[in-house]
């Protein structure tokens, strides 16, 4: 009785499949695990600081507008700890400091100041100078 007998190329044999094995890819996620570890802890202080920075820079840009304001308004602006809530948007919890008021004619032209912008523990410090008052941080 014949017997058929088949041989696989050795080079067949030999061959690897296109992929990746079982313990390429666990090494590949603990490592993404590891640097997850250390990156996502920081990220949430990056956005806080940019989140900071995005208001500190809206409530500068209504500083500056303030002269404007007054002009069209076609009136004059004291600019003081009692009202600065009322004449800036402020976010919560967010302070304006002035050692004295800040006046801004109907023309538009102030006489200058200082003033800080208090959140927690940060304070900005900015100087208005006249005549038109455009804020510069000290």
């Amino acid at each position: 009785m014949p017997i058929l007998v088949i041989c696989q190329n050795s080079a067949q044999m030999n061959h690897r499949g296109q992929g990746f094995t079982l313990i390429e890819l666990i090494v590949v996620l603990v490592f993404m695990g590891m640097a997850s570890a250390v990156a996502f802890p920081n990220m949430a202080k990056m956005y806080d600081g940019f989140v900071l920075r995005t208001e500190r820079d809206a409530v500068v840009q209504e500083l500056a507008a303030m002269g404007v304001r007054a002009y069209t308004r076609r009136s004059s602006v004291i600019l003081s700890e009692v009202n600065a809530p009322d004449l800036l948007s402020l976010p919560e919890q967010w302070r304006v400091m002035l050692p004295e008021p800040i006046y801004y004619g109907s023309s538009g032209f102030c006489g200058g100041g200082e003033l800080s912008l208090v959140v927690g523990q940060q304070r900005r410090t900015y100087s208005l100078a006249p005549p038109y008052c455009e804020p510069h941080e000290l």
